[in-house]
Parts: C-alpha cells; structure tokens; sequence
C-alpha cells in the first residue's frame, strides 16, 4: 500500500452481514468516517427501477426528521450535475478523515469507481460475510423466494465479489459476521485497525457516543444511539427493540436461522453448486454448520443466540 492522504475502504458481501455494525464500530475512530451505503443516494440513480431503495439522508436524520450535516440540501443539489465519479469525488474531499469508508457492500459500485480512485488514493476493501444458512433465513423473509433461490444469490455475491477483488489485485480482509459478533474488540485491535494502518481507538468499542452519519443499513445497530427514537421504527421493525434490548456489543451472535430453516432447507441450500466451494473460500464449514443445526433440532432448544459458534 502506497503512503497517500486518504484511504477509500469499501465494505462489500451481502445483506444480512453486519456490515452496518461493523461500519458503526470503526466509526468510533477520529480518523474514520463511516459514509454507509452511498451507493444509494438518489443523485447517482444507480436504482431508477427501485426508488424506494433511494436515500437522501443518514438514518438518524432520517429517524429524527432533523436536517444531516454531512448530507445536507446544498451539498447533495451540487452532487447532481456531476458524474458519478466527480460527485464521489466530492465527497471523499468533504471528509476530514484519513480512512472513508463506504458500506455499500456492492462489489459492481467498487469496480466502477475504481479507475477514477487509484491514482489518487489508497483502495482496500473489506469482504463483510455471512454463513449461507443465516444468509438464507433472513434473504427468504425478507423476499418470499425459496431456500434455493436465496442460496443462488448468496453464492453469485460472493463468488463475483472474491473474483473482482482477486482480478483487481485489491487488497482486501475477510470479516464473518459469526466472529466479529463474537469479539469484536480483539477483530478490532489485531486485524482491522492493523489493516487500515491506524491505531485502536476505545470509542470503537462506544460507537454510539460518536457523531455518526451514516446513510442506510441495519437499523438495529442504531439503537444504541441516545437520540435514536425505537417509536419511529417502521412497523416492520418494531421487534428489533426487544430482540436487542440488554444485548452488548460483543460476546453474543444471532443465530435465528437455527430456529427458522428445516432440515429439507438446509440440504437444499448445501446441495446447490457452487455454495460449498464458496463457503470454503470464506472459511466456513458447511458440515460443521449442518451438524449444529441438527443437534439443535434434537434438543429442541428454543434459545437465538449462540455464544460458541
């Protein structure tokens, strides 16, 4: 890695990979700044088909219907006569920060922003990941398709991202979710700090304490957030307050899947090629996966979390 001023860092993988808390906790860094899934702003109209996905302000703005000052009118207005690379641009320059860090989790936005980064700045990524049954239980909820075809977006995300990241030649660090969740001061400390070329800082074990601006995501890594309101949650959400309610910051993994998919579903989801080898790639170990959910289903354990996986 070169010495330049900035070092523009892309979180990329899937949904459902604790990408937000991950994004949040680096945040807690002085010479970090959390931009989120800018992917999403609307100037960029990368989602025309999907307006609904667009977003025009951090989530705590958005939550507190108060005015974003990173993201704010006059900004965004000047973002819309400029090409995608030159608002991109505009933004990292807007940062007072060493490190920007982008949480789109979008392997194709990294890619095409690359050519217009490289010169100028330093560009890693972080490959944010989720076991494939996880993946799975939440990506069927959310969309209503079958354990197979959640299996084959899983499999296409990660193994397109593994192969741009590798055809680019761009440094990159993995991150499962499963051990971050876990202990996430000691990722903190001895990987991504070390990754990144800056030092621990404890406010990134206290996210929530720092100015955070942040634009999409899990909104259940905001609840922490003092100015946060629960109330204003979508309807949808409502059951993340309880879920998390007395839940630390480490020390503990959300592991529903173990309660939601049958045992049909999980041969379904291994089954299909190509998700064992790329599972493999991302360290983890189907069978062993596979035997956990089965010994589960045999004691009939009605616990979520799982504090040794």
């Amino acid at each position: 890695m070169t010495l330049r001023q900035k070092t523009i860092c892309f979180i990329v993988g899937s949904l459902f990979s604790g990408s937000t808390l991950l994004g949040n906790s680096l945040n807690g860094s002085p010479e970090v700044i959390f931009l989120g899934e800018t992917d999403r702003l609307r100037y960029f109209r990368r989602y025309e088909n999907c307006p609904d996905y667009y977003v025009d302000q951090s989530i705590l703005s958005e939550n507190n219907h108060m005015p974003c000052e990173f993201w704010n009118r006059a900004f965004l207005t000047r973002l819309k006569w400029l090409s995608t690379a030159e608002a991109f641009l505009e933004i990292i320059e807007r940062t007072g920060t060493s490190i920007v860090l982008d949480g789109s989790k979008n392997i194709d936005w990294l890619i095409d922003l690359y050519p217009s980064l490289i010169e100028k700045y330093n560009v890693v990524a972080i490959v944010s990941a989720r076991n494939p049954f996880a993946f799975c239980s939440s990506y069927r909820k959310l969309n209503q398709v079958s354990a197979w075809a959640a299996a084959e977006v899983w499999r296409n995300v990660y193994s397109h991202t593994l192969r741009c990241l590798s055809s680019y030649s761009i440094p990159n660090i993995l991150i499962r979710y499963e051990d971050f969740a876990l202990d996430p001061e000691r990722f903190l400390q001895q990987k991504l700090t070390r990754f990144l070329g800056i030092p621990f800082h404890p406010q990134m074990m206290q996210y929530w304490q720092v100015p955070n601006y942040a634009l999409g995501g899990n909104t259940g890594a905001y609840l922490q957030f003092q100015q946060f309101q629960h109330a204003k949650l979508d309807p949808s959400e409502q059951w993340k307050p309880e879920y998390y309610h007395n839940k630390p910051f480490g020390g503990w993994v959300s592991e529903r899947w173990l309660d939601v998919l049958d045992e049909d579903q999980i041969a379904e989801i291994a089954s299909l090629d190509g998700v064992m080898a790329t599972a493999f790639n991302l360290g983890y170990n189907l069978t062993a996966l596979i035997r956990q959910h089965r010994d589960k289903q045999l004691l009939g354990n009605n616990g979520l979390e799982c504090k040794s996986c």
